[in-house]
């Protein structure tokens, strides 16, 4: 290896003689950064931002709905809300003035999905013949702030789970009406729809009528349940059977929907709301009205409801197919047609104040009333009904019309009356994380009466089967309990089946004719009166939070 002593020697002096300049630099330039203050502001999150978030940290399937979704979406009725929820169902929202009765995964039913007002059960218990018990919760659309649902059971705080899940519903509070910044706000919303009639005038005024041959409408004593009607023990413990009434065409489905009948008057609501807000105290007023009458049925694909095979259980399971699950609903509610016990008329009064103390405690009380008027309609009834119109449609083409003649009435409307209150103490302090109480004190008062037993809502025992028939020819109809014999009226009335003139209405004769089987010649159906029903609950709630 050769050797360079030279350049060596003077790398070395080169480093030697920049170094002092180097040493000079370091010396001058300072030895920290001043910066300016950095002013870092924190917001927490919203109500709605947390029930949102917690949609993905939670350990158990869940949906949230905030104010600004129930805002921006005007739902016709309570139910409809839960229709934008993945899983979630309403089982009630046209059939039983607009409650809430859900079905999340299809799981329903008593007790399994507890559905919770600000924290009060609300519910009513309906008892639906062969089809069991209804659970039912009632309230206006406008008065909800958010609705969290879970989808299975779980041990969420302040949550009442059941097997298949819950429903939380929240209304709205003094924040919500109050602008950011001010004391006090108003807030007044309204809507209104063309797609609904005023209902028909309700059966009720003919309950206790003596002799039902003298109704106005010509009524028949072999309605849509005919002798299939409603089996109870008489006063001397035998059982027997009751007959629906059937009332002539002015009394069922005739309006189509056209201009004259679409209008906005029958379809409206209305909801006004004030609300104060200082340090120490919050409190809110707030007062809806809902009336909507019967609407009308679409049009569209009804084709895939109207001719469906009728499922038989004779037949075995591959003859039967997907088609005979689809009932023949069209035919019984006509495409275009008004659909009837449809109508809903409810009022709402809700209020609420809430005291901030010191150490962050807060007192809040709450107080809300629903009245709620609507049309039932009655599964069992309809139900058989239906299969009375699919029996009728297959035995020829000459009783089509009889079948296509099995249509509903306008019955008598159901009644609910619910009053809630609600105490709650809250417990928070500031820099410890060990205390979080929560502790609510509630009664719930609920009155009904529903005309809703089983069978139509007017019946009679014992019915004058000659006048009925008669009735049914003379309106140029098949009567029910002779359609199986493959006769028109005429063959009838000269086989001496059917009288040929009209039988006698007189009161006095049909009284004493009918002394020896019953003491009451008719038995109208009498309401299912609900007693109050209070229900009260303390619950407490203490949550451990570790540091």
């Amino acid at each position: 290896m050769r050797n360079y002593p030279f350049k060596t020697i003077v790398a070395c002096l080169s480093i030697l003689w920049y170094s002092p300049h180097l040493w000079a630099a370091d010396a001058t330039a300072p030895e920290t950064a001043v910066l300016d203050a950095v002013e870092v502001r924190g917001k927490r999150l919203t109500k709605d931002q947390k029930g949102e978030a917690q949609q993905y940290s939670k350990n158990v399937s869940n949906a949230y709905l905030g104010k600004e979704y129930l805002e921006r979406y005007r739902p016709d009725a309570a139910g409809d809300i839960l229709k934008g929820l993945n899983g979630v169902y309403n089982m009630n929202t046209r059939t039983a003035g607009s409650a809430i009765t859900p079905n999340i995964r299809g799981i329903s039913g008593k007790g399994r999905i507890p559905v919770t007002i600000d924290g009060i059960e609300q519910t009513v218990d309906v008892w639906q013949n062969n089809y069991g018990i209804s659970d039912r919760n009632y309230i206006d659309p406008t008065l909800l702030r958010s609705i969290s649902v879970e989808k299975g059971p779980s041990m969420t705080r302040g949550v009442k789970s059941g097997v298949g899940g819950s429903v939380a519903i929240q209304t709205i509070e003094p924040e919500d009406i109050v602008p950011e910044g001010k004391k006090w706000g108003i807030q007044i919303k309204g809507s209104f729809s063309d797609n609904t009639v005023k209902q028909p005038e309700s059966l009720l005024k003919y309950k206790g009528w003596p002799d039902y041959r003298t109704l106005p409408g010509n009524p028949t004593a072999d309605g849509a349940i005919g002798t299939i009607g409603n089996v109870l023990e008489d006063p001397s413990g035998q059982s027997r059977y009751y007959y629906g009434l059937q009332f002539e065409d002015r009394y069922r489905i005739t309006r189509f929907r056209n201009h004259k009948l679409r209008n906005f008057k029958n379809d409206r609501s209305g909801m006004f709301s004030a609300a104060f807000k200082t340090d120490i105290s919050d409190g809110l007023i707030a007062y809806s009205i809902r009336e909507k009458g019967n609407y009308f049925a679409g049009k569209h694909a009804a084709g895939g409801y109207l001719n469906n095979p009728v499922y038989k259980n004779e037949d075995s399971g591959h003859t039967n197919t997907t088609a005979s699950m689809v009932p023949n609903m069209a035919r019984f509610y006509r495409p275009g047609r008004e659909v009837v016990n449809s109508n809903i008329s409810s009022k709402s009064l809700l209020l609420k104040n809430n005291w901030h103390l010191p150490a962050n405690q807060k007192i809040s009380l709450s107080y809300m009333q629903t009245r709620v008027d609507f049309g039932e309609h009655n599964p069992f009834y309809s139900n058989l009904a239906q299969g009375y119109s699919d029996d009728f449609f297959n035995i020829g083409e000459q009783y089509r019309e009889a079948a296509m003649q099995m249509m509903p009435i306008q019955g008598m409307e159901s009644n609910i009356q619910n009053k809630s209150y609600k105490i709650g103490y809250g417990w928070k302090p500031e820099n410890n994380s060990w205390i979080d109480l929560n502790a609510n004190i509630w009664r719930t008062r609920t009155r009904s009466t529903r005309y809703q037993n089983g069978a139509t809502d007017l019946y009679v025992d014992y019915p004058d089967s000659d006048y009925d028939n008669w009735i049914r020819c003379s309106r140029g109809e098949i009567p029910w309990t002779m359609a199986f014999h493959n006769m028109n009226c005429s063959q009838m009335m000269a086989e001496g089946l059917i009288p040929d003139k009209e039988p006698s209405k007189n009161l006095t004769t049909a009284i004493q004719s009918w002394t020896a089987t019953v003491s009451k010649p008719q038995q109208n159906n009498a309401p299912v009166r609900y007693v109050p029903v209070q229900t009260s609950a303390i619950a407490f709630v203490w949550a451990i939070l570790c540091p």
